[in-house]
């Protein structure tokens, strides 16, 4: 039983401990739920971007939001040859995620979390 116990307990500290990064940086998973390619997509965190290039349809990419302190998370892309922006919510520079749904101007939408007890970040970045 004891083994059983150590070798439980040990998993659980390996899936958990990846949280820590959220004490330190916010992150956010960007998904293309939509049938069409989105071209040009890029995270902007206040005056700081990050570019992910393209999304095909079903992708999905996670990354570590720009260092910055407060500030507004807003995607564009291009979709179909027209730029288009969602999401303007707010961020801190630790401690947030963001999830990011992009099905086009209409139906995109953006959930702002405080994951770092709640959420595995293993599960996020999968």
């Amino acid at each position: 039983m004891n083994r059983f116990s150590l070798i439980f307990v040990v998993l659980m500290i390996v899936m958990a401990a990846p949280n820590c990064i959220w004490l330190v940086r916010s992150t956010a998973r960007i998904t293309n739920a939509g049938a069409d390619r989105l071209d040009a997509v890029i995270v902007h965190v206040g005056d700081e971007k990050v570019v992910l290039g393209e999304l095909s349809p079903g992708e999905r990419k996670f990354i570590l939001l720009p260092a910055s302190g407060e500030a507004i998370y807003q995607v564009r892309f291009v979709k179909a040859g027209q730029r288009k922006m969602v999401c303007q919510e707010y961020v801190e520079g630790a401690m947030y995620h963001v999830e990011t749904i992009l099905l086009g101007i209409k139906g995109s939408n953006c959930t702002v979390s405080f994951p770092l007890i709640s959420d595995l970040l293993i599960w996020k970045a999968l």
